[in-house]
């Protein structure tokens, strides 16, 4: 019986999609890190970038989605893994989607 997946021994379906996502040729690399400070730091410079494009503080953000201000800051800077309920709640005060904000980018770097 032939195998489908390509994907590499022990990694999850999750990975392998990531991993093929976009490509046609098979490649497994797409340039994005998959493990866990550069998941967390994409998603916390998502949070930071649509709260600058909205022009919102960190205590006014942190207010609105029921979170305390601290932990939001470790949010931004990647040092804090936030629940499935923190980023709902985080999506609906930033006026995004949770996705929006989970979506993993080549290289997150802050514009200030």
């Amino acid at each position: 019986m032939a195998s489908f997946s390509t994907r590499p021994p022990g990694s999850s379906a999750v990975y392998h999609r990531i991993q093929h996502r976009g490509t046609t040729d098979g490649e497994h690399d797409m340039g994005i890190e998959l493990d866990e400070p550069s998941i967390l730091a994409a998603i916390g410079w998502n949070i930071y970038n649509r709260r600058g494009e909205l022009a919102m503080s960190q205590t006014d953000l942190a207010g609105i989605a029921g979170i305390n201000r601290s932990f939001l800051n470790g949010l931004e800077n990647g040092k804090r893994n936030p629940s499935v309920l923190t980023l709902i709640r985080l999506a609906a005060a930033l006026e995004t989607t949770a996705a929006d904000l989970i979506t993993l980018t080549d290289k997150p770097k802050r514009t200030k």
